[in-house]
């Protein structure tokens, strides 16, 4: 059964813009220039940007880890931050064990 692509026409001018922009920079740069770069051309091209918008991408990633090895959960420690920060991922729909 074919797998439907979401968001393909969207998703393909994305990627267009990437490569525009990186055939215009080439290699080297900060993520920040390619970040407004891409910001100029998207816009250009009449897309509407939201810029580093704030998603809990360690936690969705944390999550998919679980998922793939049947674990019940995950702690998220950052010691980075002014205060520890911990945050507790549970594996909702964990596999169930082989007797």
């Amino acid at each position: 059964m074919p797998v439907e692509i979401i968001e393909k026409e969207l998703s393909y001018k994305v990627v267009q813009a990437a490569y525009e922009v990186s055939n215009g920079l080439g290699p080297g740069f900060l993520e920040k220039f390619y970040q407004e770069a891409m910001v100029l051309v998207l816009r250009k091209n009449g897309r509407k940007v939201e810029v580093q918008k704030s998603v809990p991408i360690h936690k969705q990633q944390t999550l998919s880890y679980l998922k793939a090895t049947g674990l019940p959960l995950a702690l998220i420690i950052n010691f980075g931050a002014h205060r520890l920060q911990v945050t507790r991922v549970v594996n909702t729909k964990q596999k169930e064990k082989s007797a």
